[in-house]
């Protein structure tokens, strides 16, 4: 069972095409039918003029070895059984999901729709 503070590796949109560390911020059931789906982010490499919501560096989380930062812009919601295609990593701690999921309500970035379904804590 997937839930809030799992991370993968991986690319479960397609947008990158690359291995990024992916955090579950939130699991809900579908208003449209009986599906379970997960609200992800991602962590990025910092480059200039990124959103710097939220920052996580080494030692946040065993795979992240340099600055980061949320990708909030591509937060996404997939069905949780889509993940069985990505590489399980370590939980990332209840503080990081705190921040991270902070990071997604004050964000100027994230998708209106996305931040209903997410708790702040």
């Amino acid at each position: 069972m997937v839930s809030p503070g799992d991370t993968f590796l991986g690319d479960p949109t397609g947008f990158s095409g690359g291995n990024h560390l992916w955090i579950v911020v939130a699991v809900n059931k579908s208003d449209m039918d009986t599906s379970v789906l997960a609200v992800l982010v991602n962590a990025t490499t910092v480059v200039p003029r990124c959103d710097m919501t939220c920052v996580v560096n080494k030692g946040d989380h065993p795979f992240i070895v340099h600055a980061s930062f949320i990708f909030y812009q591509k937060a996404a919601e997939i069905p949780v059984e889509d993940l069985a295609t990505l590489k399980p990593q370590a939980r990332c701690s209840d503080g990081l999901l705190k921040r991270v999921r902070q990071g997604l309500h004050r964000s100027p970035h994230t998708k209106r729709g996305l931040k209903p379904k997410v708790p702040q804590t």
